[in-house]
């Protein structure tokens, strides 16, 4: 949710569908785990844009959310 949330406020639109699309295929589908993400995706959205801290470089950003699906891929493999 974190980084959805931040890739939301800087409109990396390519990463919220990458962020989306790994979750869909590496967690269990349960309703409590989307209301979750959901509810990190808007906490996470509303910090960064109350901290105001500039957005990420593109690269830099994709780096972490490649690091981050490897890591949720390994945690949930099937």
């Amino acid at each position: 949710g974190r980084l959805n949330g931040i890739a939301l406020h800087c409109r990396y639109v390519t990463q919220v569908q990458q962020i989306k699309q790994a979750l869909v295929l590496n967690l269990p589908k349960q309703r409590a785990l989307g209301a979750w993400f959901e509810d990190k995706t808007n906490a996470s959205f509303m910090a960064f844009m109350s901290t105001n801290v500039s957005c990420p470089s593109a690269t830099e950003f994709m780096q972490e959310v490649n690091a981050s699906i490897i890591t949720l891929e390994t945690a949930f493999k099937k």
